[in-house]
């Protein structure tokens, strides 16, 4: 990774997607391996549980505390292209925020070393975690939609006054994408479908969903 640190400076003046995606080609197995990490090994906390149990020697019930913890390997909700989509938007903002006179790599993983998913430490999020996957999408129609009518942060767009509410209601996949968006307002359907991993007509449904969900 010697000219990851060039590409990381060059990235932040310029905002090219080409140097984006070079990035990225770099960071491939390091960005693999975190992710399957996270998804297959760690363990993240569900809940503290109190039980009561039978102590033959005081012939007395005692009360004890456990710890119940999860992977995401085994939840219904998660998967393993989630992780790394995480992971790429937070490279992303990472690279938005660095010091260019200290080297990109070091800040990268320092800080990717205890990173969580951000949808982990939402309140609802482990409660939901025995439900079935959210169904794919299937929508036939591939009008196309001009990312310029989509909101972008600074516009004020009619949503719920408790934003869980909303959130609740969208895939992990949607979130990502509103994300993408909310950072980098002018990004094209075919930009957006690179840093996701899907065809831009997959992207084009994702956001013609997303519309109809946030009004």
């Amino acid at each position: 990774m010697n000219n990851l640190n060039e590409l990381a400076k060059e990235y932040k003046q310029t905002k090219s997607q080409v140097i984006l995606n070079n990035i990225f080609k770099l960071l491939y197995k390091a960005l693999k391996d975190k992710a399957s990490y996270v998804f297959y090994k760690q363990n993240f906390f569900k809940e503290k549980r109190t039980t009561e149990i039978f102590n033959r020697k005081t012939k007395r019930f005692e009360k004890k505390e456990e710890i119940i913890t999860i992977k995401l390997y085994n939840t219904k909700k998660i998967e393993l292209e989630d992780i790394e989509q995480e992971l790429k938007l937070k490279v992303m903002e990472l690279l938005t925020n660095f010091d260019v006179k200290k080297p990109f790599e070091n800040y990268l993983f320092s800080t990717l070393k205890n990173w969580r998913p951000s949808y982990v430490q939402e309140v609802n999020f482990m409660k939901g975690l025995d439900t079935i996957n959210e169904s794919d999408l299937n929508n036939k129609d591939e009008e196309n939609i001009n990312l310029d009518n989509f909101p972008a942060p600074e516009q004020k767009i009619e949503e719920p006054t408790n934003y869980e509410i909303l959130f609740q209601n969208l895939t992990i996949q949607e979130r990502f994408l509103i994300n993408i968006l909310r950072k980098c307002p002018n990004k094209k359907q075919q930009e957006l479908a690179d840093i996701i991993g899907v065809t831009q007509p997959r992207i084009v449904k994702i956001l013609k969903v997303l519309k109809t969900k946030v009004k």
